[in-house]
């Protein structure tokens, strides 16, 4: 059995905690912290821009258009959120 593997019998939550009792963890929380913020900013911002791209080679009806905007504000508050919340976060 990989450490993976054996790593994989517990739980999310088991596995945080104990990470997180340990004092060497801290400096690494953060890196993983910044390392994943960046990477679903990045993501959101890319599908944002996406959904609300336009090549102007065809027309898009009214329902299509609002269901772009409709997706791209749901992509906006995920963003918003996912700043608020990294803003937020205690050391």
């Amino acid at each position: 059995m990989t450490k993976k593997d054996f790593i994989k019998t517990f739980t999310k939550d088991e596995i945080i905690d104990t990470l997180f009792s340990h004092w060497n963890f801290k400096r690494v929380a953060a890196d993983i912290c910044l390392y994943l913020f960046e990477k679903k900013s990045k993501k959101l911002l890319e599908n944002m821009d996406a959904t609300m791209e336009d090549d102007g080679t065809k027309k898009v009806g009214l329902a299509e258009y609002t269901k772009k905007h409709e997706e791209w504000k749901k992509l906006d508050r995920q963003f918003n959120t996912l700043h608020k919340n990294f803003g937020n976060m205690e050391e």
